[in-house]
Formats: C-alpha cells, structure tokens, sequence
C-alpha cells in the first residue's frame, strides 16, 4: 500500500489548541499558534520529517504562549532547541513578529471569539500539564540530538 501523505488542514491548529491549552490565549498568541503551525507542516514536509521532529506540539504551545520578541527569546523558551527550528529562527522570528503586530481578532471577524469560547468549554474538560510534556519533548528531542 502507498503511503500518502494528510493534506495540510489550516484550522488543525484549533483543535490543538482547545486539547493541549489550560489557559486562554490572546488574539497575537493564537496568531503565532497558528504561523507556527503552519509553518512546521511546511518544513516536516520540505525535510520529510513527522512535524513532532520539527518541533514538538507543546514546544510548538510553549513559544506560542511566549511570544518571545527575539531569536534569543525563542531559544531561551525551549531547554532543547530542535535542530529544524535553530536551523530556521530568523524566520520563526517574523511569524512571531507577525503575530504581534495583526493579532487574530483583527484579522479574522468572530474566529477568535468562537475558538475562545469553545477553550473555556474545554478547559472544563481537559487539563494536561504543560510543564511535565514539555520535560517529555525534551528528552525525545535530547535523544535525536545525541545521535548527531
């Protein structure tokens, strides 16, 4: 059997979101969440790497929530910088930069608030520990930098 690969979804990042989120996040941290999303499908694909490779879904979380202004913010917000994200900082850089300057709210009418919306239903249902799964992400991505 073939393997083919799943077509980019562009609203994947919601669903994200809403399962692995404790908090609620304003319009330019959704932005970045969803740049930032959008971007590690691009390069997983361009590198055929899984998208986890590139960079983790709570790191991805993690500097979304940040929104680190500098390239020595976005590595200071991860204990193990992955390869493919150092490799591409200066363009992280602009979606985060992006993401400040044209916040979700403003680009997209009643998007931002129905994603807020359904968050606050499912934090009722759903909490994970942040801080424990991104120990987690760090000891896989520690494990493929070892082997380098």
């Amino acid at each position: 059997m073939l393997y083919k690969k799943p077509i980019f979804d562009e609203n994947a990042y919601k669903t994200l979101y809403l399962k692995c989120h404790k908090t609620t996040f304003d319009g330019s941290q959704l932005t970045a969440l969803k740049l930032l999303y959008a971007w590690r499908d691009k390069i997983a694909r361009e590198e055929d790497e899984s998208t986890s490779y590139v960079l983790p879904d709570l790191m991805l979380i993690h500097i979304a929530e940040l929104l680190p202004k500098d390239i020595q913010g976005i590595r200071a917000s991860c204990k193990l910088v992955p390869e493919l994200v150092e490799k591409n900082l200066e363009d992280i850089h602009r979606l985060l930069i992006q993401a400040i300057e044209k916040p979700l709210s403003e680009t997209n009418d009643g998007e931002f608030e129905s994603l807020q919306n359904k968050r606050s239903i499912a934090s009722s249902d759903t909490n994970i520990s942040i801080d424990s799964s991104l120990n987690n992400d760090n000891k896989r991505a520690k494990l493929v930098s070892e082997k380098y």
